[in-house]
């Protein structure tokens, strides 16, 4: 039987994002459980669609979130990403700064 759950890869990279904005690819791969081709498709399909920006700072990217964005899927659109990544961090000891977290 395929195995589900309920978060997707992007959700998961977002989230792990908000909590390193610094984070390499290959610190997601291994974070996450997915290769870093997956990652690095992840981050394009959010970059593109603004959820995601990439800033160079020197040989690093650093990662900004627009929180403001409504999630995707038609049955939870009046969400926001930041309210699924406050959601999703709770009880973490790192929380979204709000430098990150672009609203």
């Amino acid at each position: 039987m395929a195995q589900w759950a309920f978060i997707t890869n992007h959700a998961a990279v977002l989230r792990y994002i908000s909590q390193n904005p610094r984070a390499t690819t290959r610190e997601l791969s291994l974070a996450l459980g997915v290769t870093e081709r997956t990652v690095i498709n992840i981050i394009n399909d959010l970059a593109r669609e603004r959820y995601l920006t990439k800033n160079k700072e020197g040989r690093r990217v650093r990662y900004s979130i627009d929180a403001s964005l409504p999630l995707r899927h038609d049955a939870v659109s009046n969400v926001k990403v930041g309210t699924l990544l406050e959601t999703l961090n709770m009880g973490r000891d790192k929380t979204p700064s709000k430098t990150t977290l672009a609203r």
